[in-house]
């Protein structure tokens, strides 16, 4: 492969072929029909801002975008829009026409669909049209989504069908609000899976919102740094800024082939920063060829059961500042004791 900048059109057989790149990307366009493949889609954003509206739009039509979330679509076209469009009027027009049909409402978490209702990019009955399309998408049957994504297929606006995305891997969510934010979240793998990923592969999640932050695992083969050994690794990653920080309570359990119970295998409080993942390379504390072997005793009928339970702890900042604030008023009385005949002598 030759390196691209810009654009290149020629003619080849009366079919018509588009490259554009922007670093790691590369689009080929045929007959409409645009695939696209993205490398670390975060770091060049910025980049893909400065593409043109024709542009744009062949990136949004392809299913092969391998980007985390839908969301992140949805926040990368607000962002380029604002950006190109800075009138709201120009802005709804441009949305409402042109990119707004090319962003998979269907696919994006309600959080976002209550953001598409509250925001003034989109015309108000564009954006109530599009939010009630999607809940009714998620209220359906898995068969009748199937049905509907197999119907939209190939259409230039393939609102239904699932694009690539990063983070696959389906899991079961038990949120809770109180005493804190927080959830338990079940991931179960095939066999199979696992050992395709010896010996680099990974596994990840899609993306599942705890309170306000948006979090998704990622196991596989890793490097154990301690031995010289692949093994097992589980990792959880959250989505924040890079000056922010959040405090999560984190225990990961396994269920045993010898009881069926759920066992914890490791616990911690962890801090997140922006761009940090945490967990363990080595989950089981045991070599590979143990985790994988025909015994092992994390394979229950050929399915691997993960459980992660996570406590947002977002109250250690408050205890934090309770504390300096109990320090200050320690100090305080302490100097009212130790000087106090002073000060009685004063006021007297």
């Amino acid at each position: 492969m030759f390196p691209l900048s810009g654009w290149f059109c020629f003619f080849f057989n009366h079919y018509l072929l588009q490259f554009f790149s922007l670093g790691p990307y590369f689009i080929l366009q045929t007959h409409g029909l645009v695939r696209f493949f993205f490398i670390e889609w975060s770091r060049f954003v910025d980049e893909a801002l400065n593409l043109p509206l024709a542009a744009i739009e062949a990136v949004l039509s392809s299913d092969d975008l391998l980007i985390p979330s839908e969301d992140d679509v949805y926040e990368f076209v607000i962002k380029w829009a604002r950006i190109h469009y800075p009138k709201t009027e120009d802005r709804q027009e441009v949305l409402g026409a042109r990119l707004g049909r090319l962003i998979r409402f269907p696919h994006m978490s309600c959080r976002k669909l209550e953001m598409v209702l509250k925001c003034n990019h989109f015309h108000p009955d564009f954006a109530s049209k599009v939010v009630l399309e999607a809940l009714f998408f998620k209220a359906e049957t898995p068969c009748r989504k199937r049905s509907l994504a197999a119907q939209d297929a190939g259409t230039t606006c393939s609102r239904y069908v699932e694009r690539a995305y990063m983070h696959r891997r389906h899991v079961k969510l038990v949120e809770f609000a109180l005493p804190r934010p927080g959830g338990v979240i079940y991931l179960d793998l095939k066999k199979e899976e696992c050992a395709q990923c010896f010996p680099n592969g990974r596994i990840h999640s899609k993306a599942f919102h705890l309170g306000k932050e948006l979090f998704f695992l990622s196991v596989g083969c890793d490097v154990d740094h301690h031995n010289p050994f692949y093994c097992f690794g589980l990792f959880l990653a959250v989505k924040l800024k890079e000056s922010d920080s959040l405090g999560v309570e984190c225990e990961f359990a396994a269920r045993s082939k010898f009881t069926e119970e759920y066992i914890t295998i490791r616990k911690g409080i962890y801090t997140f920063t922006g761009g940090k993942v945490v967990g363990h390379r080595n989950l089981f504390a045991i070599p590979w060829t143990t985790f994988i072997a025909e015994d092992s005793q994390y394979f229950i009928k050929g399915l691997l059961h993960l459980r992660a339970e996570l406590t947002i702890r977002q109250w250690l900042l408050f205890r934090i500042g309770t504390l300096c604030s109990f320090y200050l008023l320690m100090t305080n009385v302490q100097y009212f004791l130790v000087n106090r005949h002073a000060i009685i002598s004063l006021t007297f």
